[in-house]
């Protein structure tokens, strides 16, 4: 999966939150990439490649190894857009 993240996303609650997740989501077998938002409009061809790039490795890793067994893990509190409050 891929994360655009804004400005509000260097804050330290946010990124706890985004850790908590992540983490969450790597639980599922799924796979986040972060991208800072600045860094796409800077540089949206090279992000794009980025991208490519890190998608075929993953798809060449499937039919290697399974996804992680736990799943015990809850799910993060949603935000509801209250995470990046100004």
């Amino acid at each position: 999966m891929v994360e655009v993240d804004g400005l509000h996303h260097d804050r330290p609650e946010q990124r706890t939150h985004d850790r908590a997740r992540d983490a969450w989501m790597e639980d599922l077998g799924i796979r986040v990439l972060r991208i800072p938002a600045d860094e796409i409009m800077r540089n949206d061809a090279g992000v794009a490649a980025w991208i490519k790039r890190i998608a075929a490795e993953r798809v060449g890793e499937a039919g290697r190894s399974p996804p992680p067994a736990s799943r015990t893990r809850p799910p993060p509190p949603r935000c509801g857009g209250g995470c990046h409050t100004p």
